[in-house]
């Protein structure tokens, strides 16, 4: 190898990778580190199998055949949007 690629190899193992990449012993033990936190991490996550989920929004749909859609809606929907409105 000619001295410029030395000492462009050199220069490219002082820098922060380099560092890692030269001491491969210890960039795989703190990858193998991480991998093991992530793990124990995920198994002792509080975990829910049906967690309630709250909508604000309830869709009422009303059906009456033979009639039109604004008897429905004042006859039959606005009646039931008046009773359910007030429920928790």
């Amino acid at each position: 190898m000619s001295d410029q690629i030395k000492s462009y190899i050199s220069s490219l193992e002082n820098t922060y990778f380099g560092r890692w990449i030269k001491n491969y012993r210890v960039s795989f033990m703190a990858l193998l580190l991480l991998i093991l936190y992530g793990t124990y991490s995920l198994v002792i996550l509080p975990k829910e199998s049906s967690p309630t989920i709250k909508f604000g929004i309830v869709q009422v749909t009303t059906i009456y055949p033979g009639a039109n859609p604004v008897d429905i809606d004042d006859i039959v929907t606005e009646k039931i949007e008046a009773e359910v409105k007030d429920l928790k």
